[in-house]
């Protein structure tokens, strides 16, 4: 069983790289639609590669939080 002060230490770790992450995907979201010209597809073939990589460690941070949110 998880102790509430290891929950609460998961749970802000967590909080802290959702952030992290979710700056990281706009961030690039925003490269691909806001430049106004056109961007080689080499580039965009490794935005969007990222976006994958990025969407996936944000999966897995939610799955860690789900055993707490059950516990709480």
């Amino acid at each position: 069983m998880t102790s509430h002060a290891s929950a609460i230490s998961l749970s802000r770790k967590s909080a802290e790289k959702l952030s992290t992450l979710s700056e990281r995907i706009f961030a690039l979201a925003v490269c691909t639609t806001d430049s106004g010209n056109e961007i080689p597809t080499r580039f965009l073939i490794a935005m969007f590669g990222e976006l994958g990589e990025l969407a996936t460690e944000l999966v897995n941070e939610c799955r860690k939080l789900r055993p707490n949110a059950q516990t709480s």
